[in-house]
């Protein structure tokens, strides 16, 4: 990924496809189901995603897509409430830097983030569903510090 700026939809569709290789297993991450129905379809509107930095000292990207208008300040507000249901919080997936190291060089070349909130409605019971997708190497309480960490920043540059 070069420094060019892409624009929304191709955002969108870079979180959509990362959260899909997560899905499927074997695709360079995990995911879980951090409120809602667990292991039901569901459609994503809205993703938040953390993108590689180009190089060690630039900042992590992040990102904000969705299909649907939204306030900032909620969905920001949304992700910073979400908190690890035990059932993913015991599972035993730690940090590993070389993995995450790896992926993540993985995840750059091809423009994809490696920390994503997908947030969506079950197809069935139109219940909303917030998922947590993450690269190999990040543990699930890692990641969600780290995309919580960079939401509150820039929920403090809005203010």
């Amino acid at each position: 990924m070069t420094g060019e700026r892409p624009g929304p939809n191709v955002i969108f569709d870079r979180m959509a496809n990362f959260a899909r290789r997560c899905a499927v297993g074997g695709g360079g991450g995990t995911n879980f189901c951090l409120e809602g129905p667990i292991d039901v379809p569901t459609q994503f509107t809205t993703f938040i995603g953390l993108f590689v930095p180009p190089n060690p000292s630039a900042e992590t990207g992040y990102a904000i897509a969705s299909q649907e208008r939204v306030e900032r300040e909620k969905l920001f507000s949304k992700v910073l409430q979400l908190e690890l249901p035990q059932r993913v919080a015991s599972q035993p997936i730690v940090d590993d830097e070389v993995v995450r190291r790896a992926s993540l060089a993985r995840l750059f070349r091809s423009g994809l983030p490696f920390v994503v909130v997908g947030i969506g409605r079950t197809r069935d019971t139109n219940q909303e569903a917030v998922y947590l997708f993450f690269a190999n190497g990040i543990s699930p309480a890692t990641a969600l510090r780290e995309i919580q960490e960079r939401t509150r920043s820039r929920l403090a540059k809005l203010n």
